[in-house]
């Protein structure tokens, strides 16, 4: 029995030692798709096998506030909001939104801000012939609107993206949009996007 499995040791390393001298290389392809594989990029590919360098990060607004306006936290609808003060109380809400698309365009738009501040529709030819256009040199050209009625008034800058549209609006009585309305823009030219 020892004789045997001498031989048994023997039969292996004979073996061994003829595989290691082979030069028959066998590659293997790994079936699959290439794509992005990287979770954090808007572009990820989840059924992808290896990375082809594809992936892309999303841009976030960034923009420097006044110094006066609060800042709060931002919302499902809004990136941020602030309230801007005089020495006694809020005088305006101002906001930064971002919806894809065009958001039902310029009309739909301005009839929804004169139901905010109950503006009859008969309005609507005198603020659509009042629409101011505007460069905004880190995002393009936006389109600016300012409706008024009585105590409520509300601007809103609107700028046109490649597949978004981003809304700055300030609402508050028509005096104190009268009063921040150069603050107002200072702030609007100052969004820009980062990575």
């Amino acid at each position: 029995m020892k004789q045997n499995y001498k031989f048994h040791i023997l039969i292996l390393l004979f073996l061994l030692f003829i595989s290691c001298k082979s030069n028959n290389n066998t590659s293997y392809k790994i079936k699959g798709s290439s794509g992005c594989t990287d979770v954090q990029a808007f572009n990820y590919t989840p059924d992808a096998n290896f990375d082809d360098g594809s992936c892309k990060y999303e841009y976030k607004l960034s923009w420097t506030k006044p110094k006066s306006w609060k800042e709060n936290p931002p919302t499902n609808m809004l990136l941020t909001s602030f309230t801007a003060h005089d020495s006694y109380e809020i005088i305006a809400t101002i906001s930064i939104s971002k919806f894809p698309g065009d958001m039902g365009g310029i009309e739909a738009n301005i009839k929804r801000w004169m139901q905010q501040i109950d503006l009859p529709f008969e309005n609507y030819s005198t603020i659509i012939n009042n629409v101011k256009q505007e460069e905004f040199p880190l995002l393009g050209n936006g389109n600016i609107f300012t409706l008024k009625n009585n105590n409520k008034a509300i601007m809103v800058v609107m700028i046109k993206q490649e597949s978004e549209t981003i809304f700055i609006k300030m609402t508050g009585t028509p005096d104190s949009i009268s009063e921040l309305t150069y603050e107002f823009m200072i702030f609007c030219k100052s969004i820009h996007w980062v990575n």
